[in-house]
């Protein structure tokens, strides 16, 4: 049996959050987008939300919207 791999390189990035949405605002997740759109990597982002109290769950789906590689976990803190 052959296997075929994938050899292009994956990335997975995972960012955790918890009363962010002022970061978020000035554009933080902004800088990393468009890094990953530049780059050769097949990747996907993580946003993780622990439970904010503020805007934070909010802007991270609007913010997933952009790439269909971003995906938006919201958990309890």
């Amino acid at each position: 049996m052959v296997y075929h791999i994938n050899m292009s390189p994956f990335l997975s990035i995972i960012i955790p959050s918890y009363n962010e949405s002022r970061n978020i605002a000035a554009g933080a997740l902004d800088a990393v987008l468009q890094y990953l759109e530049s780059s050769n990597y097949d990747w996907e982002l993580v946003l993780s939300d622990d439970g904010s109290t503020d805007e934070t769950p909010e802007y991270l789906d609007v913010f997933a919207k952009k790439n269909s590689r971003i995906r938006v976990l919201h958990n309890i803190h």
